[in-house]
């Protein structure tokens, strides 16, 4: 049995199989034009009425094999695999043949089942023939199938394309219908995907006229940029519900990057319940989450309304949409509160954290008031247990207001306000662990030759508080790191920070352990390193360490000129006793 497929496009038609081709036929491929047929030898096939063949026009691959041997010649093996980077949004032709001897071939019907992201652009007149073969008229003996990928996205799927016919060589449907079936393999496996949280925005009871607000969280836990569509309210008409956050058509969200916010106000306007719903498109390949829809729910009531906002970053007053980063200390208010009637006033607040990032040892300084700020730890119990205003990691801190009002009504609404803290530099690390009264150190070490961390060109607690000249620039400068604290006594965070590495930089990441003698501490400790460029975390590993002056060599960062590599090496040795202090 012989059994021919071709993948690459040869130059003449019937090329692949010159030596089994009878004199005739190699005789006419010398005057072949455009795409070439890649046939084989079809003096078999002129024994049939119709035959069908079908190939790739750009490529010459041939989507079915078949058997030459056999009278039938029926087609096997059909199939068709292609990159989705390569051909979505593309128009694909499929030149359509009849190698058969005497009867047209006429083409019914071409559609999709399972589509899979395809979708048919056009056809070969329905229902007229095209005559066998033949290198003479080969334009008229050729029909076209002008298929497209719409999907640029898609997870691995398999479009089926249907090519119904009166071709002798495919097998009769279950209708009597000689059909030939096509998979289509898309092979590319990148895929956003969406996740919209919470699910739901229920404002509860607000007081009427009173604003209450929803922060929705979309976010793309996949592994191909995220693409949003234009949102839009399921009804429109509806001024209850608005957007405080403009989001534009194509706005994208890369795998890894943090979440984008959109704030949902409600404001009803009487005693009533108001529904609505947000609709959010966007390019994520699974049917059920391409438009996610956000259901709306507020009802007017005569209770009062707990609204909390961002007052001030380091004393500077500011909007809700500034940014923040680690240790700035901030103030949050709730002064916007509305009682449930104007001539009443709001005589209680209670804040509560709901959410923090993972290690932050942040507290609210004041949740009784009407403004509050943050306190983390800078050392451990062990050694008292300072503290210092502020917030201490990269992340998001969610915050509840509940408000009473002097007719003795709490607010009913959810009162949440989350705030984003991200490095305003563009190399940031931060390290944690999780024992009190034991001392580890954060060591950032510039050259392309280090790891050991002992040189002066490391960055640590001895030399770094406040900015190491390294960088070959008289004085501190853009690309010299510092260290913000010196935490001797757990749990941190210690945190290294470079405002703009130089283009060819090479720096090493570690940790140290100091010792925990004289401070109380001992045991196995879990230490945690994220590094963080331009705002994004690229790094998040910990390891266990438990011997006084062992060196976690964690990372290798190789700026190259802005498009960044991050390498974990994460090995274990041993600091240099002469290099505890340089």
């Amino acid at each position: 049995m012989t059994t021919q497929k071709r993948t690459a496009k040869v130059s003449l038609p019937f090329a692949g199989y010159l030596k089994q081709t009878n004199a005739l036929l190699l005789l006419l491929t010398a005057f072949v034009f455009g795409p070439a047929c890649s046939c084989g030898d079809n003096s078999t096939l002129r024994d049939l009425d119709a035959f069908i063949f079908v190939e790739r026009d750009a490529t010459g691959e041939e989507a079915c094999a078949f058997n030459s041997d056999e009278p039938e010649a029926l087609l096997l093996d059909c199939g068709l695999t292609m990159d989705a980077s390569t051909i979505a949004g593309v128009n694909i032709r499929l030149n359509v043949l009849n190698l058969g001897g005497s009867t047209p071939l006429t083409v019914d019907n071409v559609f999709f089942e399972n589509s899979g992201g395809w979708e048919v652009i056009s056809t070969p007149e329905l229902g007229t023939g095209i005559e066998p073969y033949s290198e003479e008229e080969r334009d008229d003996q050729i029909g076209e199938i002008v298929i497209r990928y719409v999907s640029t996205f898609e997870a691995p799927r398999t479009g089926y394309l249907h090519i119904i016919s009166n071709a002798d060589n495919v097998e009769s449907n279950a209708n009597g219908e000689r059909e030939l079936i096509i998979p289509l393999v898309i092979s590319d496996d990148r895929a956003p995907i969406i996740q919209v949280e919470p699910a739901a925005c229920d404002f509860g009871l607000v007081g009427l006229g009173a604003p209450a607000r929803c922060d929705l969280s979309i976010s793309n836990q996949g592994n191909a940029p995220l693409i949003l569509g234009q949102l839009a309210f399921e009804n429109p008409s509806d001024p209850t519900f608005v957007s405080a956050t403009a989001v534009s058509v194509g706005t994208t969200i890369d795998p890894g990057t943090a979440p984008l916010t959109l704030t949902i106000v409600a404001s009803p306007e009487s005693m009533t319940r108001y529904e609505n719903a947000l609709l959010i498109p966007s390019n994520d390949p699974v049917p059920a989450r391409s438009t996610i829809r956000v259901p709306l729910t507020v009802e007017g009531s005569e209770a009062p309304t707990a609204i909390p906002t961002l007052k001030s970053i380091n004393g500077i007053l500011t909007g809700s949409d500034a940014d923040l980063a680690p240790l700035d200390v901030v103030i949050v208010t709730g002064e916007e509160s509305l009682p449930s009637r104007p001539e009443l006033s709001i005589v209680e607040y209670r804040w509560e954290l709901v959410d923090v990032p993972e290690g932050s040892s942040v507290q609210l300084s004041a949740p009784n008031a009407m403004e509050t700020g943050f306190t983390y730890t800078t050392s451990g119990g062990l050694l008292g247990g300072g503290t210092a205003a502020g917030i201490d990691l990269a992340g998001s801190y969610t915050l509840r207001l509940s408000v009473r009002d002097s007719n003795n009504l709490w607010s009913t609404n959810e009162g949440l306000l989350t705030i984003s803290s991200s490095p305003s530099d563009a190399l940031h690390v931060e390290m944690l662990w999780n024992t009190d009264g034991t001392d580890f150190d954060l060591r950032l070490q510039r050259g392309a030759g280090g790891g050991d961390f002992c040189d002066s060109q490391t960055c640590y607690y001895a030399n770094c508080i406040g900015g190491l000249d390294i960088d070959g620039i008289s004085g501190i400068s853009d690309g010299d790191p510092s260290l913000d604290i010196d935490n001797i006594s757990g749990f941190g965070p210690e945190n290294i920070n470079v405002k703009q590495p130089s283009g060819s930089d090479i720096y090493y990441v570690g940790a140290h352990y100091f010792g925990a003698s004289g401070f109380g501490g001992s045991g196995n400790t879990t230490v945690r390193i994220k590094i963080y460029i331009d705002g994004s975390l690229r790094f998040d590993d910990e390891r266990i360490m438990s011997d006084s002056n062992q060196l976690w060599n964690a990372a290798r960062i190789d700026w190259n000129n802005g498009n960044v590599f991050v390498d974990s090496l994460n090995e274990i040795t041993y600091l240099n006793n002469s290099c505890r202090m340089l």
